[in-house]
């Protein structure tokens, strides 16, 4: 199945996933702070009921903070647009001793329109506030502008297998359940 999923996102779906590190020179270390944008440049709108986002961290416990600062919905023209705090749902989830995912799930009836993008911003940090190194962590970019990041993977249909998510890319397949009137 896996050698079908190029096919079936070039026919049903296109979405880019590019992340940004949003720490500033003045920060305390204390925060991972990301920012997502996932764009769907595919022919039909891409339903978010069953869709997850992950974030692998280097970390060795779930006593970690992960608010969410921001959360947009938009299409090309805003016709539809939505935003909030309530839009998406943290999930941790520990892997192996020292990696630890963060998945983000989220409300139902929301979608991605063809040509839309969705922007997350969000905090990470332990609940101690003790000094982190996100270098380390396999989803992390140095980029402080969108860049292409295969490794934090938007999965509609989602499968919580480690496996599935070791292979960089699209995972799951985008299934046109709101198509665009």
């Amino acid at each position: 199945m896996l050698s079908l999923i190029p096919l079936l996102i070039s026919v049903c779906g296109v979405l880019q996933v590019q992340t940004r590190n949003m720490a500033t020179a003045g920060d305390d270390g204390k925060w991972r702070k990301v920012g997502i944008l996932v764009s769907n440049t595919g022919p039909n709108d891409v339903s978010l009921d069953t869709s997850k986002i992950q974030y692998v961290m280097h970390e060795k416990t779930l006593s970690l903070n992960t608010p969410l600062w921001y959360c947009q919905i938009h299409d090309t023209t805003w016709q539809y647009s939505v935003e909030g705090t309530n839009l998406a749902i943290p999930a941790l989830s520990q892997l192996t001793d020292t990696t630890v995912v963060l998945i983000w799930s989220f409300n139902r009836g929301y979608k991605i329109p063809v040509n839309g993008k969705m922007e997350l911003q969000f905090g990470i940090s332990r609940t101690d506030y003790s000094v982190i190194d996100q270098t380390l962590d396999p989803s992390y970019v140095a980029s402080t502008t969108f860049t292409s990041n295969p490794i934090v993977p938007f999965q509609s249909d989602f499968t919580s297998t480690y496996a599935a998510r070791t292979t960089p890319g699209i995972y799951g397949t985008v299934v046109p359940c709101c198509v665009r009137k």
